[in-house]
């Protein structure tokens, strides 16, 4: 079966509450070979630094978009929440090759959020995307990737950078884009227009392997996918962070990851 038939949807929403809160989830369908399969998790952390994680592979609803908010109701996981957009979004094509394709859409570079997960609740900075991708995950040209996104009371920011044969660099600021110089596990230095966001780790959310935390508790994928994938590393990063643009001084909170292809 050609790469042309893979199809692969993946949601990511997130939110941090003033009290440190941190909820980050995911909502995934593939359609590969004869499989279609849809998958959801969360990862949230209470105010005392607790971390749970919860997945779903039944019963799975993916969000949906009213306005320039988005909602996302998955009652068998006891999740209801809705990202009030404070930024407009943008669509961007990351890769285009004979394997297929990746397409981001920044939904929400920013905002208002109100979710509840059980009997908890989180009021506070979110941020939403999509990925569409008909490329194999396997096959893309990445040795590693680093994203992440930033929120304050003023400026946002959101980044992907692509180490590797076909390297990629791409930095939203405030929705509009911007020249990545470097990216660091503490820093993003911004070239045109000059910006630096400095990090510092407040919690690690996730760290290990894709294959023994995720993907192996995903019916109908068990056994098909390649060890390249079941080996990704990934590690999921909450920090708080000060954005300086000029002579201005922001400090908000960051979410970002990195994840290496072995």
């Amino acid at each position: 079966m050609s790469s042309s038939r893979f199809r692969l949807t993946k949601w990511y929403l997130d939110a941090v509450g003033g009290a440190g809160e941190v909820f980050v989830g995911h909502v995934g369908r593939v359609e590969w070979r004869r499989v279609a399969v849809s998958h959801a998790s969360f990862i949230v952390r209470s105010p005392d630094g607790a971390t749970a994680e919860r997945r779903a592979s039944r019963g799975v609803v993916e969000p949906v978009e009213v306005g320039r908010g988005i909602s996302w109701r998955l009652p068998r996981l006891g999740v209801d929440g809705f990202w009030a957009a404070t930024a407009a979004g943008s669509a961007h094509r990351l890769l285009e090759t004979e394997e297929g394709t990746v397409d981001w859409t920044c939904l929400a570079p920013s905002a208002n959020v109100e979710v509840a997960e059980g009997g908890a609740r989180i009021t506070g900075r979110g941020y939403a995307e999509r990925l569409d991708l008909t490329i194999r995950p396997w096959r893309l040209p990445i040795q590693e990737l680093r994203w992440g996104r930033f929120l304050s009371d003023g400026p946002s920011l959101v980044w992907i950078e692509w180490r590797g044969p076909r390297p990629l660099s791409l930095a939203l600021l405030d929705g509009k884009e911007a020249v990545v110089e470097r990216v660091d596990d503490d820093r993003v230095v911004l070239g045109e227009p000059e910006a630096i966001l400095s990090l510092t780790l407040r919690a690690t959310l996730r760290e290990g392997r894709l294959g023994a935390a995720v993907l192996d508790g995903i019916p109908g994928l068990r056994g098909t996918l390649p060890a390249r994938m079941l080996a990704v590393h990934e590690s999921r990063r909450y920090s708080s962070g000060v954005l300086e643009v000029g002579t201005a001084r922001h400090e908000g909170e960051a979410l970002h990851e990195v994840v290496r292809w072995p």
